[in-house]
């Protein structure tokens, strides 16, 4: 077991980095061709893009990696289904994007300019809620590489080509150019799918299983979207383009540390979930010592850069983003709680927790919520940074009390170097 989840591991991390290096790289390029407001304009169009996304996959994200994994024969069954429900919520807030787009760059961020970029990635938000479904139920079917492929690499990719080229020279031809994107990659996906689920056909998949699944996860999914990206949807609304591109970078860099924890919950999510169904908890305290240390192990090297060399980092993207420095520190502190409590989140999904999570979720999410809008409008993007900081931290800590109480165990092992001999 022991071999076997560091080579599904190392592999993970390896894709994933490619992952990370693809996001920084795709960072990089629109902030250098674009410009600072241009830019701005594009980081602000990608968080509001990602929590709608979130909002029309109607928790079916985790929901597929623990039903995709547990009930491999019915996985075909089960991928056409979640794409009808997909389809319907991801149309839903594609077309809400739309036709809202005027009022919410006029009244909510006062910036005209953003409506056409709204509008224009508007059909990328319907594809991309289903390309996303799609990489999760990969991964609940352990093609980690591929599920990563689809969900982080291939956009990234596509952005830093249409920028270089210079077929996107403005934040509006990059949201075309996203859209294209999207629909291209959910291709590329549901052919993946199809052809590892071709001979998966055993029968049909139960709808209420899905939805008694997917339900509960839905606010989850929505709130933890709202945790990590509302930092820079209210920065939209107080301040101004340039500082608002500062902050985006700096929050974009301190993500980059968050690719360890995605890496290790590709390879034992499906784990976690079979683990529990069969019974066995010591194998499931294992494997979590397993994946924390694994976790900390690699994340804190790019920590420790993030807070001693921020301006450095910053200064990859241009001279004019080096004052965002400290808005970095500040962020690299709250992502060392991220990787330092491990994947409790998953642990709690794949037990049949997924209620437990979800408030949680609600209640930091919530609260977060209006503390950074408090904290944004009285000290702008300090603020703004201080409060991401203590909502990631916040969420992580009480998810460690969570997993104490509902399985039994400490999941932040002070002695997760030693591994178990499973």
């Amino acid at each position: 077991m022991q071999k076997s989840f560091f080579l599904s591991a190392g592999i993970a991390l390896f894709v994933r980095v490619m992952g990370a290096v693809a996001s920084f790289l795709a960072t990089f390029f629109v902030a250098r061709f674009l410009g600072v407001d241009e830019s701005g304009y594009y980081f602000m169009m990608i968080a509001l893009v990602t929590i709608l996304v979130a909002a029309g996959g109607v928790g079916l994200e985790d929901a597929s990696v623990k039903l995709a994994g547990i009930n491999r024969g019915l996985a075909w069954s089960y991928y056409k289904k979640v794409m009808l429900v997909a389809s319907f919520g991801g149309g839903v807030v594609s077309l809400l994007l739309f036709f809202s787009a005027e009022i919410i760059s006029d009244r909510f961020f006062s910036k005209p300019n953003m409506a056409a970029v709204f509008k224009a990635v508007s059909p990328g938000v319907f594809f991309q809620v289903l390309y996303t479904i799609t990489a999760f139920c990969l991964q609940g079917l352990r093609k980690a590489s591929e599920s990563i492929l689809v969900l982080m690499i291939m956009i990234n990719v596509m952005v830093v080509l249409a920028v270089i080229t210079g077929v996107a020279s403005s934040a509006s031809e990059l949201a075309l150019c996203y859209s294209f994107s999207s629909v291209v990659i959910f291709a590329l996906g549901f052919v993946i799918v199809w052809r590892h689920c071709f001979n998966s056909r055993e029968g049909e998949f139960p709808w209420p299983r899905i939805f008694n699944s997917c339900i509960p996860l839905w606010p989850v999914m929505f709130m933890t979207q709202v945790q990590i990206w509302s930092g820079q949807f209210l920065a939209g609304v107080y301040l101004d383009v340039g500082e608002l591109s500062r902050l985006s970078i700096a929050y974009r860099l301190a993500m980059l540390t968050s690719f360890m924890l995605t890496a290790v919950n590709l390879v034992v999510g499906p784990r976690f979930s079979r683990l529990w169904e069969d019974g066995d908890k010591e194998g499931l305290v294992a494997l979590s010592n397993k994946a924390l240390g694994f976790i900390v192990i690699f994340s804190s090297p790019l920590i420790l850069g993030m807070l001693l060399f921020p301006r450095v980092l910053m200064g990859f993207f241009g001279e004019e983003f080096v004052s965002g420095s400290i808005y970095l520190q500040i962020l690299a502190v709250g992502q060392f709680f991220n990787a330092a409590t491990g994947a409790v989140g998953y642990l709690l999904i794949m037990s049949g927790n997924e209620r437990a999570l979800r408030n949680i979720t609600l209640l930091v999410g919530g609260v977060g919520f209006f503390s950074l809008w408090g904290l944004t409008a009285m000290y702008g993007a300090l603020g703004n940074a201080l409060g991401g900081a203590i909502v990631v931290a916040l969420s992580n800590v009480i998810a460690v009390f969570s997993v104490n109480k509902l399985l039994g165990f400490n999941p932040v092992n002070l002695r997760f170097f030693q591994f178990a001999r499973r």
